[in-house]
């Protein structure tokens, strides 16, 4: 799990020899499930964050309330509710928790994807489990990127902005990451591209650099997709 960051093509031609072992994803899964749970815990009493959410209920009830599904009163009972209950202890373990089950299982999509570019692209007969193993132990430069991250957030550091740009708006903006949030996330998620593409060359037999832009434009894409779906939030 070490020599990933280092020498992953040894790692990965070692992996592919021997037998299949669940252990090369279920450990670097349990250590992202614990990251992202301490994240989650973490981030939970941030006073931006919960201001982030609340708009976002309220933005969903003055919906209904405007649809004329909801009344006034009981569409401001709900959010008063959702304001009493953000210092629940159980609320933000189930916050840890589902940050933890999101950040452990987000090497199963990169499972997938190795697992169907290895076979329609490159026509190599590859198992999901042997793509499992590779996703799995490549996940780990996103792991250390996401406790990096977290050891760098401060407080309020992803305060939305109204829609002038000077203050809480009638419509939720999406938040915003520091830049140096946003240099992190740009380099481990490089690294992690560079590394799977190394795994996806040892499970399909084919130079590193096919491998590598074609991962790089479904790491894009997927990245123009959330940017999208922020945006249009």
């Amino acid at each position: 799990m070490v020599n990933v960051f280092a020498v992953p093509g040894e790692v990965f031609e070692d992996v592919l020899r021997s037998r299949p072992d669940w252990g090369n994803w279920f450990w670097p899964a349990l250590l992202a499930f614990l990251v992202g749970f301490w994240g989650g815990w973490k981030l939970w009493p941030d006073p931006a964050v919960r201001h982030q959410i609340v708009r976002q209920q309220e933005a969903a009830l003055n919906a209904r309330v405007e649809a004329g599904r909801l009344t006034r009163e009981r569409a401001d009972a709900a959010l008063q509710r959702l304001e009493q209950v953000f210092d629940s202890p159980l609320l933000q373990a189930a916050a840890g928790g589902v940050a933890g089950l999101g950040s452990s299982l987000r090497f199963v999509v990169w499972a997938v994807a190795l697992w169907g570019v290895s076979r329609w692209a490159f026509g190599g007969n590859v198992s999901f489990g042997r793509a499992c193993e590779v996703a799995g132990l490549a996940s780990l430069v996103g792991v250390l990127g996401t406790w990096l991250e977290f050891l760098l957030w401060t407080p309020g550091a992803t305060a939305p902005l109204g829609p002038e740009g000077g203050g809480p708006g009638p419509t939720p903006a999406p938040p915003r990451l520091p830049t140096t949030l946003v240099w992190v996330q740009s380099i481990f998620g490089f690294w992690q591209v560079a590394v799977m593409a190394v795994g996806l060359s040892k499970l399909a037999r084919v130079p590193w650099v096919r491998g590598f832009w074609l991962l790089m434009g479904l790491w894009l894409f997927w990245l123009l997709v959330w940017a999208m779906a922020g945006g249009a939030r």
